[in-house]
């Protein structure tokens, strides 16, 4: 029996050695993945910071370089208009036609003014213009015989539109008085040698003498339905007192006369 409790003990302290390992195990796999993954997202967070400084870096350089070729285009652009204008000054050699011919090849902004004066100096002289064509003629014979036409046209118009009221509303009136001609009254019309109106009266005669005909033929078919209810009789024989079951009259029975009942007891 000792030796038993022992071997159980042993056992017992073999398991409890097993299980101990296995948390130690487990222990340290989790702290080995939570290494990991601390690890893991040092990596991502070093990477980041790497994309993030090599994307500040390419658009330093990008800005720089955009820079530097906006500056060159200016460049290129002031030397061709250096090339292709030529300054105020140069047209003073040509003279009273200089002026003109400096506005072809001078810049935007030494034509600018000299366009605004001119301009100025064209508007001033549209404005001191007189019309030198007299277009009013109403103070001529021409006009005044212009102005009673218009006159006389306006009193035709007049006239005429107070014409169309006036016939307008004789219209009317005749329209209102106006009978019908169309003949819808078919009572005194004579068809084939028939009088259709007497016809008419003759057949209005015939229905109502069937309908009374009808009216009364059916009150008296209600008058003998209902005499036929009154007598008739019940054929069902709903009265026990003259049967006799098991050789024993029901009306004896319910008399008391036989006092052995229904079956003899």
């Amino acid at each position: 029996m000792r030796e038993h409790e022992e071997l159980k003990r042993e056992r017992a302290e073999i398991m409890a050695a097993q299980a101990e390992k296995n948390r130690q195990q487990k222990e340290a796999q989790m702290q080995a993945r939570e290494r990991a993954r601390r690890a893991k997202k040092a990596r991502e967070k070093s990477l980041q910071k790497s994309a993030s400084r090599a994307s500040a870096e390419y658009d330093a350089i990008l800005r720089q370089t955009r820079g530097a070729q906006s500056a060159k285009n200016l460049r290129m652009r002031n030397a061709a208009r250096a090339r292709a204008y030529v300054s105020a000054d140069a047209f003073g050699k040509f003279g009273a036609g200089g002026a003109e011919l400096s506005l072809l090849y001078l810049s935007e902004a030494e034509r600018a003014p000299i366009i605004e004066e001119k301009n100025a100096e064209l508007q001033a002289r549209l404005a001191a213009v007189v019309p030198r064509t007299d277009d009013d003629v109403t103070d001529e014979a021409l006009g005044e015989s212009r102005v009673a036409a218009a006159a006389a046209s306006r009193a035709r118009k007049k006239a005429e539109a107070e014409r169309i009221r006036a016939e307008n509303a004789a219209m009317k009136e005749r329209l209102r008085n106006v009978k019908a001609v169309t003949d819808d009254d078919v009572t005194d019309d004579v068809i084939g040698g028939v009088d259709i109106g007497a016809l008419r009266k003759q057949r209005e005669e015939e229905g109502r003498r069937r309908r009374e005909m009808e009216k009364a033929r059916a009150a008296q078919s209600m008058r003998d339905l209902k005499a036929m209810k009154k007598n008739t009789k019940a054929r069902t024989d709903d009265d026990v007192t003259d049967d006799v079951v098991g050789g024993v009259s029901v009306q004896a029975v319910r008399d008391g006369d036989n006092k052995k009942g229904w079956f003899g007891w």
